[in-house]
């Protein structure tokens, strides 16, 4: 354990993989990690992933008094178990009013718990290692409470892991018989946040996406150029030692465009709202970063339409991916490579969703697609508007233009975004058909290659 350290951890994140190798070399059995919410709940999701050890939530809370609600006076856990401090436990024992305090922190965690979509199951611990997660630990309270909650529930081992935390509460939680493993023990300690450069709240959505959402890193390679991508799906934490299965409807392939890869935050905002809604997302760069630095790879639809074929090939060959309706969503000259690499797929492309894309570069394919596509353009993107429209009119497969009012090309407007996922989910949902369902393509005449204008703007 360090006493003294010269960096901050830059944010939640940055602390969680810090804990990893810690936490590997203590060779834990049959471990179980439990996060508290909200804040350490993504962090323990990061380490969950990186070690395989199961995760669950364990829901505790600090009980303040009105009058001064920084000082905790007593902790409460979900069951109602109630934790006073010891130094205020006989003054308020008696408190009526205290008490109505504790019953509404109670039916705040069970309210939680049912946003979470969490069903509370009463596990035996008594043969497993039990790691709680904290982003940090100033006084301990909820910590105490969690770890006499796991106690009362029969752990037997008990591991505090934290980047964090102060001399005094390392002491207070090792009286109580709980292991502690901080990294960071400053005997300056005033706020959790001081040692870290970004450490916003952590909100009810993000803690939804950390045990509903998994993230799975991966790469495919085309032509000798490795891309790198992630995957990400639907998959609610473990409960009961076992990870509930769930069942998606599909495969959504993102088709980036413009330069932007898998790190684009638009398409990665869609992704989620697709994933919430019970598909499984894969965004994956169709170019690396030396050829993205050349303008003209940018507007190569046929090297874009490639490695999208080349994607897709990889998603076909994962197990738990094989037997699942697949659709592609493209952005910017991205659409236009989703719209070629539809004709061309040797395998079914349900349904297609252009984000602000440019389908007119695809000009020769767009009478030969026969996967329903939704164009969906902003208001305010005149030029874009007028190229989508001209698009829509050649097609001769289902094809519908939504027009989102007020949003300009990149969708950057309150709301837009939102609006974007909301209308793709619905495509999804209209057009994605079980594998059984899908019928043999017929054999398509590839129209030559064509030469293609650079005026879209930037979609990062």
């Amino acid at each position: 354990m360090k006493t003294e350290s010269p960096w901050l951890f830059a944010d939640r994140s940055q602390a969680a993989k810090a804990l990893i190798e810690p936490l590997r070399k203590l060779h834990l059995k049959d471990a179980l990690l439990f996060g508290i919410p909200r804040g350490s709940i993504p962090m323990t999701r990061i380490i969950s992933d990186a070690l395989k050890i199961p995760m669950d939530i364990i829901f505790v809370h600090k009980i303040s008094l009105p009058q001064a609600p920084e000082f905790a006076v007593a902790s409460v856990s979900e069951e109602g178990d109630l934790f006073y401090e010891s130094q205020t436990a006989e003054f308020h024992k008696g408190d009526l009013n205290f008490r109505q305090l504790a019953l509404d922190k109670i039916q705040e965690m069970k309210n939680r718990r049912k946003l979470y979509g969490l069903k509370y199951r009463r596990i035996d611990l008594s043969k497993h290692d039990i790691v709680i997660v904290d982003d940090g630990i100033a006084t301990g309270a909820t910590v105490k409470a969690a770890i006499k909650s796991l106690q009362h529930r029969h752990a037997n081992r008990i591991i505090v892991a934290t980047p964090v935390a102060s001399p005094e509460a390392i002491e207070n939680l090792r009286a109580l018989g709980a292991e502690v493993m901080a990294l960071y023990a400053p005997k300056n300690f005033y706020a959790v946040g001081q040692f870290y450069h970004h450490f916003p709240q952590v909100t009810d959505i993000e803690v939804i996406h950390a045990i509903q959402i998994e993230q799975i890193e991966f790469s495919f390679s085309h032509a000798d150029i490795k891309l790198n991508g992630f995957i990400i799906s639907p998959s609610p934490i473990r409960q009961n030692l076992k990870r509930r299965q769930a069942s998606p409807k599909g495969v959504i392939i993102f088709a980036h465009g413009s330069g932007s890869g898998r790190h684009s935050p638009r398409n990665q905002f869609v992704a989620h709202q697709l994933c919430e809604n019970g598909y499984v997302s894969v965004l994956a760069d169709l170019l690396s970063e030396a050829e993205a630095l050349q303008r003209s790879n940018v507007f190569d639809i046929s090297l874009l339409a490639n490695r999208l074929l080349a994607l897709t090939e990889w998603v076909r060959q994962q197990t738990d991916l094989t037997d699942l309706p697949m659709s592609y969503f493209g952005a910017s000259t991205g659409a236009a490579a989703a719209l070629q690499a539809s004709v061309l797929s040797a395998h079914k492309i349900s349904a297609i969703v252009s984000r602000g894309g440019r389908p007119d570069l695809a000009y020769e394919y767009l009478s030969l697609v026969r996967s329903p596509t939704l164009f969906i353009v902003g208001g305010q993107d005149h030029e874009v508007l007028e190229l989508n429209k001209n698009s829509q009119r050649q097609m001769t497969s289902a094809a519908h233009l939504e027009i989102i009012e007020n949003a300009t090309h990149l969708f950057e407007e309150s709301g837009a975004l939102e609006k974007v996922s909301h209308l793709a989910r619905k495509w999804f949902d209209r057009y994605m058909l079980p594998k059984s369902e899908f019928k043999k393509s017929r054999t398509i005449k590839i129209p030559k290659s064509s030469t293609f204008s650079d005026k879209t703007p930037s979609d990062r």
